[in-house]
């Protein structure tokens, strides 16, 4: 496993340990509340009157929910992958550089939410940390880890604000000249426009290998960066137990 799957892993298990008082005095209530928001039950949805969290306990839930967006985001990222492998809507009036279309664009889309949303984190990580005397370097680590994020996604995330700001959409030669294949093959049957079906299918596969490629390695430049990140911002989040490292304002 990398930094990245550790540092996940004891996240889950060092914010349960902490939050575990909270959970116990609030069993039922919890429980309920999650039985009627899976099987859409009448009843509250959302936990009422409780226990209060300790500053610990909100820490932790806090943590733990700011890196939930973290992997939510990266999942995203991920499944791209499996979504251009194959196309799943022969038959329907979806055409398949449409279907390439929408998930590139999704794709960059997402790369922007993984850079604010793991930015979001580094923040809220130094403002908890930057004054404990436990973790004196913490400012100029995240400060650091920030720097790292913002590089390493600038060229990407690039191509994301000129699609949404720009003019245009985002535009991909291989995806615009498998459009204009697909409509100078989509109707008669001269042996031209046999032709140009047979191009549009030779050039749809080639156009789906170089988009995959190109998400496959911007997801090992992505994994990269995480290990990176985690490597680092494990030595302030936890001691050297495993355990969570709770900042000394809220002790």
């Amino acid at each position: 496993m990398g930094a990245y799957k550790d540092f996940s892993s004891l996240i889950v298990n060092a914010a349960m340990a902490q939050m575990m008082p909270f959970v116990e005095a609030n069993k039922t209530a919890l429980g309920e509340v999650l039985l009627n928001h899976a099987l859409d039950l009448d009843g509250p949805k959302v936990l009422g009157r409780a226990k209060h969290m300790t500053s610990k306990e909100a820490y932790a839930a806090r943590l733990s929910r700011g890196w939930f967006e973290v992997q939510h985001s990266e999942k995203a990222l991920s499944d791209t992958q499996v979504y251009l492998r194959r196309f799943p809507f022969e038959r329907t009036s979806v055409r398949r550089e449409s279907y390439l279309q929408f998930h590139i664009e999704a794709y960059f889309h997402e790369l922007y939410v993984f850079e604010l949303r793991t930015e979001r984190f580094l923040k809220m990580i130094d403002r908890q940390f930057r004054r404990d005397p436990e973790v004196p370097k913490s400012k100029e680590i995240c400060e650091a880890l920030m720097a790292l994020v913002k590089t390493t996604m600038k060229v990407r995330t690039e191509v994301r604000g000129a699609h949404v700001h720009g003019e245009y959409r985002l535009s991909d030669e291989g995806i615009d000249r498998l459009s204009s294949l697909g409509l100078l093959s989509l109707r008669g049957r001269s042996k031209l426009t046999l032709l140009l079906r047979k191009a549009y299918e030779r050039e749809y596969v080639l156009v789906r290998r170089r988009l995959l490629a190109y998400v496959r390695q911007a997801n090992q430049d992505l994994m990269a960066l995480l290990d990176a990140v985690c490597e680092e911002l494990g030595k302030i989040v936890f001691n050297e137990d495993g355990t969570l490292r709770v900042p000394r304002g809220i002790r």
